[in-house]
């Protein structure tokens, strides 16, 4: 009998059967680069009539998560915007996420500095995530004004004085237009220096 350890080797290799191995596949890594959050509620379309209507669509959309609110405005609607409950619901959307973002857009201060606005403090205090500009004067005015939450919903309103408006839940292609043209008017906007004394 022979008890080398080469004739154990050799008796080793004849009594396993050989190992088969199958690849699991491929795996792809899938790192989406950070984007605003597309509407996952349900597709709707409201009309609207009346300014108390609209004020109560404007405040739910401050109240909804999200992480962007694009406000085009003719001079901030106090109407629309100027109001307690607004301004809270404004801070918590704020103050609920790091990159939650307000921007505004307006085609005329004046008001705004002559009147104030319940919004304004808020701003100026939170100034590193919601920002004022003026619209530059080479693009072309839009009659009425709108607010638009991420892409899950938009809000617009008719004006002057016709307390009209829709409201699209759930319709990224109708938001997404409305979207790129803030950002267009948004990258060439100007810091109001009014606004600014105003702070100081």
């Amino acid at each position: 009998m022979n008890n080398s350890p080469q004739a154990d080797e050799n008796s080793l290799r004849t009594e396993l059967e050989p190992l088969e191995f199958v690849s699991p596949g491929v795996f792809s890594i899938h790192n989406p680069s950070v984007r605003v959050p597309v509407a996952t509620g349900p597709v709707r379309t409201l009309q609207l009539q009346g300014p108390d209507e609209l004020r109560h669509q404007a405040l739910q959309l401050f109240r909804q998560p999200g992480r962007l609110i694009r406000l085009y405005s003719t001079d901030f609607e106090p109407w629309l915007y100027s109001h307690a409950d607004t301004a809270d619901a404004c801070k918590n959307f704020l103050l609920a996420h790091e990159n939650s973002r307000l921007q505004v857009l307006l085609r005329d201060s004046r008001r705004l500095v002559e009147e104030g606005h319940r919004l304004l403090p808020l701003i100026e205090r939170i100034s590193s995530r919601a920002e004022i500009r003026l619209v530059h004067p080479d693009y072309e005015i839009h009659p009425g004004c709108w607010l638009a939450r991420d892409e899950a919903a938009l809000l617009l309103c008719q004006l002057p004085g016709n307390y009209q408006g829709q409201l699209f839940l759930g319709q990224p292609a109708r938001t997404r237009p409305y979207n790129e043209q803030f950002d267009a008017m948004w990258s060439v906007a100007r810091p109001d220096i009014n606004l600014r004394r105003m702070t100081l």
